[in-house]
């Protein structure tokens, strides 16, 4: 609990106390830092000194991947000694709030980047200049640790030569606006910068110096993953299209198989007691309270070594996806979320997926599920798990579909598309059986519901295979779908003047 009321409290105190708009201060090298407008964003709060931040520059290579090199931005030497490369692309990772290179998914990243090629890999450590306990001076640091970043990257360029354009920035929460930032510094000629769920307070719809933008390097790329806002306080993560393209995973707002908030913090209060965690209490308190904004980066990672593609579709919205309006790559074309982003360089704009709800997140195969409702039923709110089975014993996973705990079945046909594990080859081409349950969820019933709205009733069931087109269904007629009772329905390929569809 201590860790959301730090958390609100922090938020809460960006409105009051702020310090005085028009103070400035000054460091060696790095030089000085106002928070005249548009830098009074963190509450007016300025930098800390470098000697408080403690930042530090960590170089992982080929040749010693678990054993750091210190670099220095005041000592050449500390270039010239390392085994730093300028012929081999550079990778720079950047932490967020409450974060160090310690932290799991940093270990993770540096060790799928040297295992993925040959780099230059610089992990950045300002732990004690993201500490959650003030959040706001954390937002103000952003600038002193980009600056930092600047004037090493300026150190290499001097001593033994790198190319802008071979560099690589991974930037989380606020390391993200760390990473634009240094865009900003460099004169935006940075090759690329990945920003994996950008901090939304203290940065949502301000002016593009302030937080990472297109304008920040060559090509950025932005992984949106948890921006659901939380008892009137902002999301972890930011909405806004803050890229060349932008990823709304899941809709970017939430995640499958994440709680998230408060309710996420005592389920991950409740696995480290009961011994289903192996993490500490406040660090499974912490994972459970921003699981979403933390897959991010464990989407990322996965891209790098895997052979399934977070394929992405160009769409306007969330909701027009959900209805199956995008299936098409458009004018643009379909991308891949994560390292395989830069593969397809004509992909802009908003892009769409969807996730498994663990590991691995990748799910191959696309399908629109259309399940028409009999109408003129009471609406309750509920939930319906799918499965697809063989008619030889094979099984995809079972998913839910109403991810939204507000969502209410009953009036409207539910029609949307859906990700699965299992093509239709391994599952039956001609004739498959879809197994569907009806769960009324505990917070919808009442004495109403209890009379009248124990079952759902539908009409017919289509399931199509985006990537062949091949379509199935149901005949048609009234099927009662019973509160937690399965029932499996018989889907058969539809025949078109003589030609399956």
């Amino acid at each position: 609990m201590a860790f959301a009321l730090t958390v609100v409290l922090n938020l809460a105190a960006l409105s009051v106390l702020r310090p005085v708009c028009g103070k400035e201060v000054c460091y060696d090298v790095v030089g000085c830092f106002n928070n005249n407008p548009p830098f009074d964003n963190a509450g007016n709060e300025l930098p800390a000194s470098p000697v408080e931040v403690g930042t530090k520059f960590h170089l992982y290579t080929i040749e010693k991947r678990d054993i750091a090199t210190s670099l220095f931005y005041t000592q050449p030497v500390s270039i010239t000694n390392s085994n730093f490369r300028s012929d081999r692309p550079t990778k720079i990772v950047i932490h967020g709030l409450n974060k160090s290179e310690k932290s799991e998914w940093i270990i993770n990243m540096r060790k799928a980047l040297l295992l993925r090629g040959d780099y230059n890999v610089i992990v950045v450590h300002w732990h004690n200049g993201a500490r959650l306990t003030n959040y706001a001076k954390a937002s103000a640091n952003v600038r002193l640790v980009a600056t930092q970043i600047k004037v090493l990257l300026n150190l290499i360029q001097r001593t033994v030569g790198l190319q802008l354009e071979d560099v690589h920035i991974i930037g989380h929460s606020l390391g993200a606006h760390v990473s634009g930032y240094v865009g900003t510094l460099m004169g935006d000629q940075i090759g690329r910068i990945t920003g994996l769920d950008p901090a939304d307070p203290n940065f949502e719809d301000l002016p593009y110096v302030i937080r990472l933008d297109p304008t920040d390097a060559r090509f950025v790329d932005v992984i949106h993953t948890g921006a659901r806002d939380y008892a009137n306080i902002a999301g972890l993560g930011l909405m806004q299209q803050s890229g060349h393209i932008d990823f709304y995973v899941n809709g970017g707002e939430k995640q499958n198989g994440c709680e998230d908030g408060i309710q996420g913090l005592i389920s991950g209060v409740i696995n480290a007691v009961t011994g289903k965690s192996d993490k500490s209490l406040l660090s499974s308190a912490g994972k459970g309270a921003s699981c979403s904004h933390s897959r991010a980066h464990a989407i990322f990672i996965e891209s790098m070594n895997s052979t399934c593609k977070f394929t992405s579709f160009p769409c306007d919205s969330y909701e027009k996806f959900l209805r199956g309006e995008c299936y098409g790559c458009g004018s643009t074309g379909c991308s891949e979320v994560g390292w395989h982003a830069t593969d397809h360089p004509t992909a802009k704009g908003k892009h769409y997926l969807m996730t498994n709800p663990d590991y691995p997140y990748c799910g191959a195969f696309y399908y629109n599920l259309l399940i028409e409702v009999e109408p003129g039923q009471d609406e309750s709110k509920a939930d319906i798990s799918v499965q697809l089975r063989s008619k030889t014993g094979s099984r995809s996973r079972k998913i839910s579909l109403m991810g939204n705990e507000d969502a209410k079945l009953g009036r409207q046909d539910i029609n949307m598309p859906i990700l699965l594990d299992k093509p239709l080859r391994e599952l039956g081409q001609e004739e498959i059986l879809i197994a569907i349950t009806y769960k009324i969820k505990p917070s919808s019933w009442s004495l109403t519901t209890f009379w009248k709205q124990k079952s759902l009733k539908i009409e017919a069931v289509t399931l199509t295979e985006v990537a062949t087109g091949i379509r199935l269904s149901s005949p048609r007629r009234v099927l009662s779908l019973n509160d937690k009772i399965g029932n499996v329905i018989t889907l058969r390929r539809e025949i078109y003047n003589g030609l399956s569809g």
